[in-house]
């Protein structure tokens, strides 16, 4: 278990709990790329998740907008760069379903959050082991 004060669901409840299935859904052909926490989630590592993060290019930036008009959802962070070109991916299954995340790889060195949760998942997990 993570040193996080939140108990982390196995993956298929978190999907749920986070409506991935419909926001990717709702996004329709805008292309995006599923990072930080819940990236790792969907390759097993079951971190806490408060919303799924999602990148996004900079050029896509007037479908996104449009998007956010009707979806009243959050469009930057400030830890996020401007994307002019989708990270690099991984396809992952889960449920009948594709998803296009960023490795874990990438999240170790791109996401300290992420990065930071993943140590301790990792550290956890060996010491159980």
């Amino acid at each position: 278990m993570l040193h996080d004060s939140r108990h982390v669901e196995p993956p298929g409840e978190e999907i749920d709990r986070l409506k991935l299935d419909r926001l990717l859904d709702r996004l329709g052909d805008l292309p995006n790329v599923i990072t930080g926490a819940a990236a790792a989630l969907l390759q097993g590592a079951p971190l806490p998740i408060d919303a799924p993060e999602l990148a996004i290019r900079w050029r896509d930036s007037a479908h996104l907008t449009r998007w956010l008009e009707t979806a009243h959802a959050q469009r930057w962070n400030a830890r996020w760069s401007e994307f002019d070109e989708l990270p690099a991916t991984v396809e992952v299954r889960h449920g009948g379903r594709s998803y296009q995340v960023v490795p874990l790889v990438e999240l170790d060195v791109t996401d300290p959050r992420t990065a930071t949760l993943l140590r301790r998942y990792r550290e956890g997990h060996l010491r159980r082991t």
